[in-house]
């Protein structure tokens, strides 16, 4: 299972997962587990909504699983 499939999987276990909480899981770098979030999400294989915004207004997300399933081909 690739990284993508793994953070995938986490994400259907854990809906609303940010992309501090995967990297933390996964044992990467934020920015690193940001952009999987963001690939998974412009495919289709994750759904995600506007969680808050920090304290200089910058947006942040929580994701949650597209599928029932995750996908086999990512």
């Amino acid at each position: 299972m690739n990284k993508l499939q793994q953070i995938e999987v986490f994400v259907t276990a854990n809906p609303g997962a940010t992309s501090g909480v995967v990297a933390a899981h996964m044992g990467v770098a934020r920015n690193r587990a940001g952009a999987a979030l963001q690939y998974l999400f412009k495919n289709g294989r994750l759904h995600r909504e506007m969680a808050g915004t920090t304290i200089t207004n910058v947006p942040f997300y929580s994701y949650y699983p597209a599928e029932a399933e995750p996908s086999e081909n990512v």
